[in-house]
């Protein structure tokens, strides 16, 4: 019976981590695609690109991290289950 409360509250702390990271996660999403100009501006004299696709690669790149923290995440549980 303990043993099954454990497994229990183990998955939910990894669940509410997973959450919490995701919020995170999407307020970083936010304040990147939110950049401030003189960084934006940087980043473009540097890629030598325009600003418009500099601000919206910080969204894809932080999506792209996130679904890859997602999927090891998701991987570590199914085996952590076995």
């Amino acid at each position: 019976m303990f043993s099954s409360l454990k497994n229990k509250l183990n998955t939910f702390k990894s669940t509410l981590s997973l959450g919490v990271f995701l919020l995170f996660s999407a307020f970083a999403n936010q304040a990147l695609a939110a950049a401030d100009a003189g960084l934006v501006t940087e980043v473009t004299k540097t890629l030598g690109t325009s600003k418009d696709t500099v601000i919206a690669l910080g969204p894809l790149i932080m999506g792209v991290v996130g679904a890859i923290v997602l999927i090891v995440t998701v991987i570590g549980l199914i085996r952590k289950a076995k």
